[in-house]
């Protein structure tokens, strides 16, 4: 059977699995027959083996998710196992009232008071988001979405899960959080963003907004690896990466993890980054929560396979979208600063939306 196949019977059964195709691999992971808890915190996962998908910001309604057990198939062709009639049981979870679209009245509104806060001294920098419904077709196929989502950005991290119980996401994100193998690993400082080109990164005129945007970032994980006992790390020069209808500034840094400090960790320690919520991290929470009308949930979280204690490909939870009925509710964001101008903001979001959009579009 073909992995499409497979996965829109899995939804058909509301089954419990994940399925996903790590950036720059050939072939995708589909994770079946275990089941999604929710511990009580990292380190009681950190010695097992599975998929742990992070909210941005936990709670009852929306807990840290962790898949184990079951088995591991490879590939886009797999002797797949029957899964008739083993429905599972729904429970609780966000429900459509709860992921209102935000219209550009709401959104500037809400822009214009987090600009104002900045411009007071209060913030250096706090990441709004909003909520994009688009409606899916009866014949929208699940399956073939994920497989146009890995044929359309290979360099993505790109998955679909459903916990089984009203959770089900989709999504194709260019940033890593934390990749780790063998006591070597990486982190990313993305931030700052422009429209894509055609014919490569070169001529790319990155203004003083989005140079301090990601500048902020990479001060941030300095920072952080050093507090969590790494003094000595490698910083690769600042590049522009191209991710599908946008381009970022991109600084990667690599080093070897202690053997005292696990990788989940770490991964606690780096989220969020203010590429995902901003400075100061607690004040800039604050804002986002009492200013945001919607939950993020998984968004802005992070979420990948882990092995062991040291060994993890770990990845923020962005251009993701949440699949609830016959609609998919798109979240997308942007950096604000004291200079931001709203209108662009705004433009940003939209043209962020497109890494779905435009791949949703061709299957409705």
């Amino acid at each position: 059977m073909e992995l499409p196949a497979f996965i829109n019977k899995l939804l058909a059964t509301n089954q419990a699995f994940v399925c996903y195709r790590l950036s720059g691999a050939e072939e995708p992971v589909c994770l079946f027959g275990g089941v999604f808890t929710a511990p009580a915190n990292l380190f009681d996962i950190q010695n097992e083996e599975g998929f742990v998908l992070a909210p941005f910001h936990a709670s009852a309604e929306m807990p840290m998710l962790f898949y184990s057990g079951g088995q591991s198939y490879r590939g886009w062709q797999n002797q797949f196992p029957d899964v008739v009639g083993r429905i599972a049981q729904r429970g609780k979870h966000i429900s459509e009232v709860e992921l209102l679209s935000i219209d550009y009245q709401e959104y500037t509104r809400q822009a214009n008071h987090l600009v104002k806060k900045l411009r007071s001294g209060l913030l250096k920098k706090v990441v709004l988001s909003r909520i994009i419904t688009e409606p899916l077709s009866e014949s929208f196929d699940n399956g073939l979405f994920f497989e146009q989502l890995c044929h359309q950005y290979p360099a993505a991290f790109v998955y679909l899960l459903n916990d089984g119980r009203g959770q089900c996401w989709a999504g194709a994100s260019p940033e890593i959080l934390l990749s780790a193998e063998e006591g070597l690993a990486s982190t990313m400082s993305l931030a700052g963003t422009l429209p894509a080109k055609k014919g490569g990164t070169s001529d790319f005129e990155w203004q003083n907004k989005e140079k301090e945007e990601q500048n902020l970032v990479t001060n941030f994980i300095r920072e952080e690896l050093i507090t969590s006992g790494i003094p000595d790390f490698i910083e690769a020069p600042l590049e522009t990466r191209p991710a599908g209808p946008v381009a970022h500034l991109l600084k990667q840094f690599s080093f070897k993890m202690p053997a005292s400090l696990s990788v989940l960790e770490l991964a606690k320690n780096l989220h969020p980054t203010p590429a995902v919520c901003g400075l100061p991290a607690d004040k800039a929470l604050k804002e986002i929560l009492s200013t945001e009308g919607h939950l993020r949930g998984y968004y802005t979280g992070f979420l990948g396979p882990v092995s062991n204690t040291w060994t993890a490909q770990l990845f923020v939870n962005l251009r993701c979208m949440q699949i609830i009925g016959k609609n998919a509710f798109i979240f997308v964001g942007g950096g604000l600063l004291a200079e931001s101008d709203v209108e662009r903001e705004w433009q940003e979001t939209a043209t962020k939306a497109e890494t779905l959009l435009s791949v949703i579009r061709k299957l409705n």
